[in-house]
């Protein structure tokens, strides 16, 4: 397996992302289409952006080693994951019950966003094994 250069890498793109997103975000709110404080638009993309780039690199890992351990590592961290940003979702509910709907929107969209993002680029490892 050859290295690819950094700005093929998996991390270079999931940087672009959440910079796109951060701008996207930021101009939602200025456009007064996303309600929400500062840290509110912005900690969520950082908190998407190192959970990413920390569940691909023990996926990564995992890969080295038997297939099986590929399938349960990735299954795991994507159910850890999900739990994790779960939590995030009701804490802030709950806390701040005016923002709910708007933060619950945005963090799903980004969900969705951050989690595309890496299946697609784990699928050429998965692809590559058949």
């Amino acid at each position: 397996m050859q290295k690819s250069s950094f700005f093929n890498s998996f991390y270079f793109r999931i940087t672009i992302i959440a910079l796109l997103c951060a701008g996207i975000s930021g101009k939602a709110s200025a456009e007064g289409l996303l309600p929400l404080n500062p840290m509110m638009r912005y900690l969520p993309i950082l908190l998407y952006w190192a959970v990413s780039v920390i569940t691909h690199r023990m996926i990564l890992n995992a890969q080295k080693g038997r297939p099986a351990q590929f399938i349960n590592t990735f299954i795991g961290t994507q159910a850890l994951k999900m739990f994790l940003h779960m939590i995030v979702m009701v804490t802030v509910a709950m806390v701040n019950e005016t923002a709910a709907v708007p933060f619950i929107a945005s963090y799903a969209i980004l969900y969705l966003i951050f989690t595309v993002t890496e299946v697609i680029s784990l699928m050429p490892l998965v692809r590559k094994k058949d």
